[in-house]
């Protein structure tokens, strides 16, 4: 049972946060320009709150603009270019706009794989973002088979009680229930609903995504390289 108490202090938290980022990336852009590194680091936060509170027209406006400058002054494959791109990827599916979120996840995936190796968190990441367009688009038995190798990596490097393991397969479970196996997927959801309550609260929006059948995408934030 969801706690909606928690799920709307939640919310109080998350506009806190999202006005302290607000003015943290307005200081930083009057004192060193919004293409610093450290500006471009508190913008790619500030959109994962403007995302989590469902405000994607701004969350991908902003994410396009961090990706494009890292683009331009790191290139394609360097890891801050690829977190924003699979953040931009994430939005953009959330929005409906799947064929972009399709290619530009699948190209984010295959150059992460290239650059940090199969089992890195952020590949992982990036790979639960790709099965989730793979099942919107439809393509059922090859979000299945994603997720199943994902999950696999991640109980590997991260272990089996880690959110991002947990929230990959709460997407499976969305999968079978996609293909008729419907006892299978209640199971899955009803162990990884559980397991999700336990580690992050009855409230967290993981959580509630899983009991509305949603799939959850895992956005990223700026990485120290």
């Amino acid at each position: 049972m969801l706690d909606f108490g928690f799920l709307a202090a939640q919310l109080v938290i998350q506009a806190e946060a999202m006005n302290l980022a607000q003015d943290t990336y307005q200081r930083y852009k009057r004192r060193y320009g919004k293409d610093a590194p450290d500006a471009l680091s508190c913008a790619l936060n500030l959109a994962c709150d403007y995302a989590a509170v469902d405000d994607m027209p701004r969350a991908l406006q902003l994410v396009a603009e961090v990706r494009a400058a890292h683009q331009a002054s790191l290139g394609s494959d360097h890891p801050n270019t690829l977190v924003a791109a699979n953040n931009l990827a994430s939005y953009l599916r959330c929005v409906h706009r799947l064929p972009e979120a399709l290619d530009m996840t699948d190209d984010t995936l295959r150059r992460m794989q290239r650059r940090l190796g199969d089992s890195h968190p952020l590949t992982l990441s990036c790979a639960v973002n790709l099965a989730n367009c793979r099942g919107d688009s439809g393509d059922f038995e090859e979000a299945e088979a994603l997720e199943r190798q994902t999950i696999t990596l991640l109980r590997a490097t991260l272990g089996p009680d880690h959110p991002d393991t947990l929230v990959c397969e709460a997407n499976l479970s969305i999968s079978l229930r996609q293909t008729g196996r419907q006892q299978q997927a209640e199971e899955l959801r009803a162990r990884i609903g559980g397991e999700l309550t336990r580690i992050l609260g009855a409230g967290h929006p993981d959580a509630a995504q899983l009991h509305k059948w949603q799939r959850i995408n895992r956005d990223l934030e700026p990485q120290q390289i």
